[in-house]
This record gives structure tokens, C-alpha cells and sequence, in this order.
């Protein structure tokens, strides 16, 4: 047990053994002792007790609390004694060495490779690391202690590291961000230390003992070793030409420290932070000031201007330095709870995913996965590929809800024995992931193809319904094909088309999809998509429906079979609205029995169809029939709108007309939260309690009859129809999981998607511009156009025509299809992006 004695030195309290306080107290009288013929003494003292302060405080840690008599040892060592250079105060060095260099050479003769600290006995090998330098750290001491193992001012490396940044912002922020990246990594690799050795160099300070302006020149002369009147010229001639001379030294004021301190100048001259290296930088202090280096009036009178500039910029300084602290407070909570915020919902989001795939919980209605059901994927793709997969995303996320935390306390709470196993798992999970992924491709090698074929007896009747039936599956690749020939019945001709690994196994693959159809009395009801076995796996499955139609025979199509059999329907018909109307099959191809002559279709056509027979109303696609939304309507009378905005969980169907109408139609609570209202030309609808999941959606319908629609923007889970429009320029904006179908003629026509949205196009136009992100899905290949240009980005799929010119640009795993032939293209494909010819 030992006397533990409190000291003050410089206001901090230390705890120290009562051997080691004699020591310190011999040693302090020594250095009193011998400073005192200086002038100002009293000062060069508490500096020197200052720097004491320093490393008794970098000693300190929570385990010791108490300096020992070796720590004060230490401080001996490395600070110098008075005896070491006192004998040789008349003298210079046999063999011109410097006290410094003296001093230095003492220690290698001693076996040092490093200067000595205290640290290491005498012949030991010291091993440089590197750490954080806590004890000089701005932010958490990475450049400092970066420039320690460099032997290097940290004012450069923080300077390097700012400026990295601000350059590579500029052209993308990629580099910008991969710097910023390798902070933070160093943040967490690096150990932090309180106790690195000072380096002895020289640091830039502005010298506040022989400054005009703000000390920067003069501190530029003593780092660089030039004269300070070369300096203060080249300031000066820069200045006058062109501005940037001052704008550099006004930039160097800020950012660069004053050396106010006598351990500052000790460093600003490139002497170490010893007594030997103090008494130095005394000695050239004194040597400066003598008569010789006096300003003549006519400096003072050239820099007056300049001077009074000083104290204003050093007052505006005094001024803005607690405003730019709260600003970077502020900046700091700020970023620390957005980065907290998002990677909290990302890990939430994350979970919710995991556990809908390890089927604990049912969440594939909120996961969208383009035309893949979320179960059919998780059981087609690798388990260890997908245990990967989640690690690969969570890591990184807990690293950003790590950061965000540290940004809001002040405080890293990922330590090195945690983040390097992190780092070290992440790189395995990406390995694994990357191997899973070319297992999985390997299932893609070979195709196969199954063909049914389905028989309708439609011989009794005179005209026979072909329509649709949404069986609410996802989009997936299924097409239409319509050919004539000479038989009584109609026939689908179903191919099932799959890949594997082999032949066979693609056949067996394809044999997992099925398709739906049936008759009832005269129609024919065919499901929009196929659907997928219990059990099925993904292996690209496509379906191509072939309908086979009796020559001459009549028939009346629904609204969404007539988009997808599109190209087989005669040319002469300019009418989109193509389900009004009597079809008789002949040659492979569907003509018009009572269509209007071209010269006299209006618009006003599209008012017929909303006035037609309720029985046509049944072969809409996405909208169900008028009755199956209730028997409550109400009317409101708005007009002169020309755009539509809607929001929520609402069937929506627009036509054109000569009159404004708008009924809805639906159940009595539905109808009370429904808010609409005029802006000017705008028209908005809004469901006030929509709840974009919600088992309620779809119950509301809104049919909207106007002469002229020039923009529609939708959003949250709408389900549009948009019919007979025929305008300069129109602009649909979806956002969420709307879908909707679109037969419009249009010069101009502008689609902006984002989120899950699916859109159907139909009709022609001049120019198309296509602008999808997220897990979009654009069918725009019955929409003929002149030229088309498109950027996907996400895991968007598109499919367009084009006559003359293709602008396509697809990024992340999107896919852009195109057909028409175009005679210019212009491909832009990153990532997994894919554009080819259908």
C-alpha cells in the first residue's frame, strides 16, 4: 500500500505516489530553476506544466487512476532533463549537432529505433503501429494517428481527406463516398491509443510573434524554410492579379491553429516538445527581436488597410465559430437520426422478408417480386443462397443503424473485436452469395416445351364472347396468338415453355404452370395469366396461348383480349374501343363488321361505350362488373378539368366524352371517406383512409367521362382504365401498385413509374418517353410509335415499338424489350441490364 498525494498542474488534478511527487517536485524546481534568467519565465513555466499535464493525462485510463513513480520517470525521459544540455549551454556539439540531435542520438545509441517514450527498455525492438490518436483527434483521431505513423502533421492528412471529398463529389459521388467509406473503416480497424509518441517535425501554425495580418505567412516561411518577405510578396502579387492570393490566405486563417502557446512554437519550428527543444525555439525567439526587424512607416501605412481587415475578419470569426458549431450539431443529430431511422425500417423490412420466407408469417402481398410469386422464388432459389443473401444486407445495415446511434451520443460503439469478425462474415456471405447465384443459373442451361390443347363447341351459337378473367396472379410472360381455320369449334392451343438443367427437366418444369379456361353458354373466359403448382419451382416459365378460331365466325372481344391480340386486328379499324363492336375471323385476322367509316369516328364514340349493354361491362379486365361494387352512387358536378390526381385504394375508369360526369359507385363507408375537389383544371381524388394493404381495396369505383385528359397521376393501389382519348400530349405519374390500362392516341406521351406499378399501353403516337424505377412493368408493344426513349432503373421490365428511333438505357436487373424495327438505337446497358429485339 502507498500515500497517494493530488497535485494541480494547470488546473488538472492528478493523483500521484509520494515517491513519484518528489521526483516531479525536483524536477520542476530543476526546470523553475533554470528558466528563470528569461524573461517571461512564468509563462515558459506553465507551458512546460501544461505539456506535463498532457501525458500524465493520456496515462490515465479507467483501470489506473494514479500516476507512479515510473510514469514520472517517463515524463523525465521524454521531456529531457536540465543536466542534458545544461553543461553544453557554451559550447557547441564536438561534431555540430544541435542539443535536439544530441539528445536524439543518445536514445539510438541506448538501442532505440524510435524515439524514446518511456515505454521500452533499453535494446528492445519498438514495432511501429498504427492507431487513433484520441489525445489530437478532431473526430476520432484516424488522420491524427495516420500522420503520427507517417511522421507527418495531421493538418495534411485531415486537409487530404476534405479535399478527396469535395473533388470526387463533383463528377458522381461514387469516389466521394468510397472515401468517406475508408474512414469509417479505418474508424473501426484502427485501436485507439492515448499514449503515442510526439513526432518531431515541423507543424504549420500561423505565428502569432511575427504576424501582419493573421500570422500565416510567417508561419508558411518557418514550415518551408524560406524567407517571410517571399512570401508576404507572393501573397501579394497573387492578390492583385487575380484574387485567388487572398482568397487562399483567408482560407489558410481559418483552418490553420495559432501558435499562441510556447509548446505551438516549440512545434511550428520543428523542434521536439523537450526542454532542449524549448530553450531552442527561446533562443530564436530572442534573436528576432532586435532593431533590424522594426517596420518602417511606410509599412504601417501600406498595412494599415490590411490590419483594420484583420480585426474585422477576427471579429466576424469570434461571431460565426458558435453559430458553425450549432450548424454542425445540428448536422450530426440530424444525419444521426435519419441514418437511424432508415436502417431501422430497412432491418425491420429485412425480417419481415425472412420470416415470410421461412413461412412464419404471411407478408408476400407487401413484397414484390416482378412476375415471381415471393413463395415460388424462395423455394426455386438456393437455401444457403438466401441465408447469405439476408447476412450480405444486414450487416451493412447494422453498421448504418451503428453509425447513426454513434453520430447522435458521440460515442463508436462498435469495437474492433466486434466489427473485424463483422467484416469478415460479409465478405464470406458475399462469396457464398455469388456462388448460390451461379448455381442458380445453372438450372437455366437447356428448354423445354409442353403443348395441350383444349376444344369449345360454339357451333350453336351465332356470335360468341371471347373475354377475361383476372385471376390475380402477377403479370408473368403470357401471350396471344389468334389464327382461322376450317372447323366448327374453338380450340386453345396452350405451350408451356420452361428452362433446366436438361431436357427433360425443363419439360418437367414447364409441366408446372397451368392455365384456366371454360365456357359459359357463348363465352369463352380465359384467365389473364397461369397460375403455379403447389410445390413449383421458378425455371422462366412462359405460356403462349394460341386460340383457334372457326373461319367466318363472329365474335365480340373484351376490352384487355383486344390489346393482346392486337396485331391480329384489322388495320382499317381506327376505333381503340375495339370491344363495342362485331369481329368475324377470316384469314387470320379479325374484321369489323359494324364499325364506323374511319372519317367518322369522334371521340364521342367512347361516351357510347359508357352507355353500353351491362353484359359487355363483365369483359374488363381489371375493373369488375358495375353491380359488384354496390348499389350506392352519388353524382358530382364538376367541369373544365383536363387533369386527374388520384389517391388511395379505388377502380378508376376515365372516357372520353363531350360532357363532364362523374359517378361513384360503392359501399356507404367508402363513399363518406372519399374527398374530391376541383383545383382549377385539376380534378383530385383522395380516400382518406386508404391503407394501401388494406382488405377493403378495390370496393370503390369512380367513373369519370371528359372531353379532354391531358395528365393523370395516380398512386397507392389504383386500378385505372383510361379509353378513347385522342391529344397533343399526355402524362401519366404512378407511384405505389397502381395498374392501369391505357388506350390513347398521342403525339406526345410521357409514362414516370415508380414502386410496382403495371401499365398497359395501347394505340399510337409520335413520340414515347418511358421513365420507371423500382419493380415497374411497362407494356407499351401495342403502343406504335415513332421513336421511344426509355430508362429503367430497379428491376424494371418494358416492352415497346418503335418505327424509326430507340433511346434505351437500363440499369440494375431491368430488361427492355423492343420491336418495330427501329432504324437508329442507342443502347445504354450497366449492371445486370438488358436491352434486345423481341
Amino acid at each position: 500500500m502507498k500515500k497517494n498525494i493530488s497535485i494541480n498542474l494547470q488546473g488538472m488534478i492528478f493523483h500521484i505516489e509520494e515517491d513519484g511527487y518528489e521526483q516531479l517536485s525536483q524536477y520542476l524546481a530543476a526546470i523553475k530553476s533554470y528558466f528563470s534568467a528569461y524573461e517571461g519565465h512564468e509563462e515558459i513555466t506553465a507551458d512546460i506544466e501544461s505539456r506535463m499535464a498532457e501525458i500524465f493525462a493520456a496515462k490515465l485510463s479507467p483501470t489506473k487512476q494514479v500516476i507512479t513513480s515510473e510514469d514520472v520517470q517517463a515524463l523525465m525521459a521524454q521531456m529531457g532533463s536540465v543536466k542534458d544540455f545544461q553543461v553544453l549551454e557554451e559550447e557547441e556539439a564536438p561534431t555540430g549537432q544541435t542539443h535536439e540531435q544530441q539528445f536524439n542520438y543518445s536514445n539510438n545509441a541506448a538501442g532505440n529505433s524510435e524515439p524514446f517514450t518511456g515505454t521500452a527498455n533499453a535494446g528492445q525492438i519498438y514495432t511501429k503501429r498504427i492507431y487513433r490518436d484520441v489525445n489530437r483527434k478532431i473526430v476520432s483521431g484516424v488522420a491524427a494517428g495516420i500522420a503520427n505513423y507517417l511522421n507527418l502533421d495531421p493538418l495534411w492528412v485531415r486537409l487530404g481527406f476534405v479535399l478527396l471529398t469535395l473533388i470526387f463529389a463533383v463528377p458522381g459521388g461514387f469516389p466521394a463516398g468510397l472515401i468517406l467509406t475508408t474512414y469509417l473503416l479505418c474508424w473501426i480497424a484502427f485501436p485507439k491509443s492515448y499514449n503515442l509518441p510526439e513526432t518531431s517535425l515541423k507543424k504549420l501554425f500561423r505565428n502569432a510573434y511575427d504576424k501582419k495580418l493573421g500570422g500565416v505567412a510567417s508561419g508558411l516561411a518557418l514550415y518551408f524554410g524560406i524567407d517571410v518577405a517571399v512570401v508576404r510578396l507572393a501573397f501579394l502579387i497573387s492578390a492583385v492579379l487575380g484574387g485567388f492570393g487572398l482568397i487562399t490566405y483567408i482560407v489558410l486563417w481559418i483552418i490553420v491553429p495559432e501558435a499562441n502557446s510556447l509548446t505551438d512554437r516549440v512545434q511550428m519550428e520543428g523542434n521536439p516538445i523537450t526542454l532542449s527543444g524549448i530553450e531552442e525555439t527561446l533562443k530564436n525567439n530572442l534573436r528576432m527581436q532586435d532593431e533590424n526587424g522594426r517596420e518602417s512607416k511606410l509599412a504601417r501605412i501600406i498595412l494599415l488597410p490590411l490590419r483594420l481587415l484583420s480585426q474585422i475578419i477576427q471579429f466576424l470569426a469570434r461571431i460565426i465559430e458558435p453559430i458553425l458549431k450549432v450548424v454542425i450539431t445540428l448536422i450530426r443529430i440530424v444525419a444521426g437520426a435519419l441514418l437511424l431511422f432508415l436502417s431501422g425500417v430497412a432491418i425491420f423490412a429485412l425480417f419481415v422478408v425472412a420470416a415470410t420466407a421461412l413461412k412464419f408469417i404471411d407478408g408476400s402481398s407487401i413484397i414484390q417480386t416482378g412476375d415471381i410469386p415471393f413463395s415460388i422464388f424462395t423455394e426455386s432459389y438456393p437455401q444457403f443462397g438466401l441465408i447469405s443473401g439476408f447476412v450480405a444486407i444486414l450487416i451493412p445495415l447494422l453498421f448504418i443503424l451503428f453509425l447513426g446511434l454513434s453520430l447522435l451520443v458521440k460515442y463508436f460503439y462498435l469495437r474492433p473485436n466486434v466489427s473485424w469478425p463483422m467484416l469478415g462474415i460479409w465478405i464470406v456471405s458475399l462469396f457464398l452469395l455469388a456462388l448460390s447465384a451461379v448455381d442458380f443459373m445453372h438450372n437455366f442451361k437447356e428448354k423445354g416445351e409442353v403443348t395441350v390443347q383444349k376444344a369449345f363447341p360454339v357451333a350453336p351459337y351465332e356470335t360468341v364472347l371471347l373475354k377475361t378473367r383476372n385471376n390475380n396472379q402477377p403479370w408473368g410472360n403470357t401471350t396471344f396468338e389468334m389464327e382461322t381455320y376450317a372447323g366448327p369449334d374453338v380450340k386453345l392451343v396452350h405451350t408451356f415453355i420452361a428452362n433446366g438443367i436438361t431436357e427433360t427437366d425443363a419439360i418437367k418444369n414447364a409441366e408446372m404452370i397451368t392455365y384456366n379456361s371454360r365456357q359459359a353458354d357463348s363465352a369463352l373466359i380465359l384467365d389473364t395469366n397461369y397460375k403455379y403448382e403447389p410445390q413449383a419451382i421458378y425455371r422462366n416459365q412462359k405460356l403462349h396461348v394460341k386460340l383457334l378460331l372457326p373461319e367466318n365466325k363472329k365474335f365480340r372481344i373484351s376490352d384487355d383480349l383486344t390489346w393482346r391480340l392486337m396485331a391480329s386486328f384489322d388495320e382499317n379499324s381506327t376505333d381503340n374501343d375495339r370491344s363495342k363492336y362485331v369481329w368475324q375471323a377470316k384469314n387470320n385476322r379479325f374484321i369489323c363488321l359494324n364499325c364506323p367509316p374511319p372519317d367518322t369516328t369522334t371521340t364521342n364514340t367512347a361516351s357510347e361505350t359508357n352507355n353500353k349493354d351491362n353484359n359487355d361491362l363483365d369483359a374488363e379486365s381489371l375493373l369488375m362488373e358495375a353491380a359488384e361494387y354496390g348499389s350506392n352512387t352519388r353524382n358530382f358536378n364538376f367541369n373544365g378539368f383536363d387533369k386527374v390526381k388520384v389517391s388511395g385504394a379505388l377502380h378508376l375508369k376515365i372516357t372520353a366524352g363531350d360532357q363532364f360526369t362523374i359517378q361513384v359507385r360503392g359501399d356507404d363507408n367508402m363513399l363518406r371517406n372519399l374527398e374530391i375537389e376541383q383545383e382549377g383544371g385539376d380534378l383530385n381524388i383522395k380516400q382518406n383512409n386508404f391503407r394501401l394493404f388494406s382488405q377493403n381495396e378495390g370496393t370503390t369505383l369512380i367513373t369519370i367521362t371528359m372531353p379532354v385528359l391531358n395528365d393523370l397521376d395516380l398512386s397507392g393501389a389504383v386500378k385505372a382504365e383510361v379509353i378513347g382519348f385522342k391529344t397533343e400530349n399526355f402524362n401519366l405519374d404512378a407511384s405505389g401498385a397502381v395498374q392501369t390500362l391505357i388506350s390513347i392516341n398521342s403525339r406526345d406521351l410521357k409514362l414516370d413509374t415508380s414502386g410496382a406499378c403495371k401499365t398497359i399501353l395501347v394505340g399510337s403516337g409520335e413520340n414515347l418517353t418511358i421513365d420507371a424505377a423500382g419493380a415497374s412493368e411497362i407494356r407499351a408493344h401495342q403502343y406504335k410509335v415513332t421513336n421511344a426513349k426509355v430508362d429503367l432503373s430497379g428491376v424494371c421490365k418494358a416492352r415497346v415499338f418503335t418505327k424509326n428511333k430507340l433511346v434505351a438505357s437500363a440499369s440494375g436487373p431491368s430488361q427492355i424489350i423492343y420491336s418495330g424495327n427501329p432504324t437508329s438505337i442507342q443502347k445504354d446497358e450497366s449492371g445486370m441490364g438488358r436491352i434486345e429485339e423481341e
